[in-house]
């Protein structure tokens, strides 16, 4: 309970006091992004007045977009690389893409999971605490302090299990929030321009070992989800052709 409200509070705390305490944030002054940021907005169905800029190139070349809080602390923060780096469509696709995160629900989705997964590991804990057997096994007082020591040895399987299946929901909705930016911004070409880009500046390995991705990676290689966007772009246009005939 503790730590869901701790996870909640952070939706707050975090971009209103933590994340300026490591860099600087400024509304967004220039005439054509703040249009453009609007207009993504008005497609979504999303009302936020806060939009920034972070001056994430003070640190590295990374570039990245994020939408974060809720209610009235609800605000969107576009790092000035993403800006230098990207054209105004696709800066428009990769904020499309984090706003369908919130449309789906798929922030408090892995607010739930992520709870629930750390309740699982910690009622496991608990019990192998109370077991005796744990404790002459090991030959060590039976206090719970040791006992909950003792217990993490045994719990590493178990989220050896849990983390790939935390990490194959993620990737679903990663998938789906690509389709939904594609929606919102009325075709591919900005967002597989923007994946494109983020993977060469970001230095992604595009073409990860299928184990690797499926047990490591809470995205999609990047290969994979430029090949669903081309899979996509041919299916709507395979419809249309068939819906002219």
């Amino acid at each position: 309970a503790a730590m869901a409200a701790l996870s909640v509070g952070m939706l707050v705390v975090y971009p209103r006091v933590i994340a300026p305490l490591f860099n600087d944030f400024r509304p967004v002054e220039e005439a054509a992004v703040a249009d453009a940021v609007s207009a993504t907005l008005d497609a979504a169905g999303v009302t936020c007045e806060q939009v920034y800029v972070m001056d994430a190139s003070r640190r590295s070349a990374h570039a990245n977009a994020y939408f974060v809080g809720f209610g009235e602390t609800k605000r969107v923060v576009l790092f000035d690389t993403l800006l230098a780096q990207l054209t105004l469509p696709e800066v428009q696709a990769v904020l499309a893409h984090e706003l369908a995160h919130w449309q789906r629900g798929h922030i408090w989705r892995r607010l739930a999971v992520s709870v629930g997964s750390t309740a699982v590991v910690v009622g496991v804990i608990w019990a192998l605490s109370q077991q005796p057997w744990l404790y002459s096994a090991f030959g060590v007082p039976a206090e719970t302090a040791y006992g909950a020591v003792l217990a993490l040895l045994y719990v590493g399987p178990l989220q050896l299990v849990l983390t790939p299946l935390q990490h194959q929901r993620s990737r679903q909705h990663e998938w789906e929030a690509d389709a939904e930016a594609v929606r919102l911004t009325g075709g591919t070409e900005a967002m597989w321009g923007a994946l494109q880009t983020l993977s060469a500046e970001n230095l992604a390995n595009p073409f990860p070992h299928p184990w690797y991705a499926a047990m490591m990676m809470g995205h999609p290689p990047i290969a994979e989800r430029l090949r669903r966007l081309r899979d996509a772009e041919h299916q709507a246009t395979s419809n249309d052709a068939a819906t002219s005939a």
